[in-house]
Order: C-alpha cells, then structure tokens, then sequence
C-alpha cells in the first residue's frame, strides 16, 4: 500500500509541552530542566506557513501526521482480541497479526512499515499526532503540536 499526503491545512494554535519532570523523571531529555513542566502555546501563520516562536525566531511549518497506519475493519474484529472473520476464517489471527502480538504490538492496528499491513479488502487508514514542525526527534517528549483543518490523502495498492 503506497499512502501520499497531498495536502495539510492546519488550524491557527499549536503546543509544545513537556510533563512534569519531578514527576516524570525519564520522559524526555528536559525533565531535570523543567521539574513543574511546562506549556507554550503559538499563533500559527497558516497563510504563510511559518510561527513566531518568540525573540525573533520566525520557523517554517512542516506539517506531518506522527502516526500514519492501517487498521483491521473493526466491524469485523472481536472487541481487544486481535480476531477477526476474515480471509483467515472466524476467529482466527492474521499471520501478521500474530507476530505483531508476540511482539508486544498493538492488537488492532497495522503499520505500513510491514510487508502486509492490509488485512482485509477496504483496509481502514488511520491518522493522528498532528504536527505542525519537529526537527530530528521530541526532546521535551512534543513538537509543535497541532490540529488540522483538513488532510487529504491518497491510497493507493501496488499489483505484485
């Protein structure tokens, strides 16, 4: 399966926060830095696609969805078990989703880094952790988190 993002819009505020590092000693590499936590919230130019992030700093946007997968027809799965009645027949595991499971992974959601992350005819594609901009990695456990007003996207199945 090949997804292309062909536009994103996003809404006009954008966060960045991390926990409290007092509390959340080992999430992020700011926690001793920022032992209340902390919250910032940006006015984001969609127009122009850049933020202001305060003392002159002017960025570009890069919006992208942190989480981009497939998921199984949920209309076809049995509730937090990883079943479903499929091509596989009632019940039983897909191959791939049984070496997911010993894995520790998820049980109702494929990814598309996997040969076959489309479980059944009409995969479901599911999107989330909006972002408006990251450099490389969340040091303080976010980027510049946002919503979008619109995402389009593009799926498509390549014939083998």
């Amino acid at each position: 399966m090949e997804i292309r993002i062909l536009k994103i819009v996003p809404k006009t505020i954008g966060t960045n926060f991390n926990l409290p590092g007092k509390e959340f000693p080992t999430i992020g590499a700011l926690a001793p830095e920022f032992p209340d936590g902390h919250v910032e919230f940006f006015k984001l130019d969609v127009k122009n696609k850049r933020v202001d992030v305060g003392s002159g700093i002017v960025l570009p946007l890069r919006p992208f969805p942190g989480t981009l997968a497939v998921g199984i027809d949920s209309r076809r799965s049995v509730a937090a078990q990883g079943r479903f009645e499929g091509p596989h027949g009632p019940g039983e595991h897909h191959p791939a989703l049984e070496e997911r499971l010993q894995h520790g992974h998820q049980r109702a959601a494929g990814r598309l880094d996997h040969l076959h992350p489309v479980f059944l005819k009409g995969g479901l594609i599911w999107t989330g952790d909006s972002h408006c901009l990251q450099g490389n990695g969340e040091v303080n456990l976010t980027a510049l988190e946002c919503s979008y007003e619109e995402i389009r996207l593009q799926p498509s199945c390549a014939r083998t």
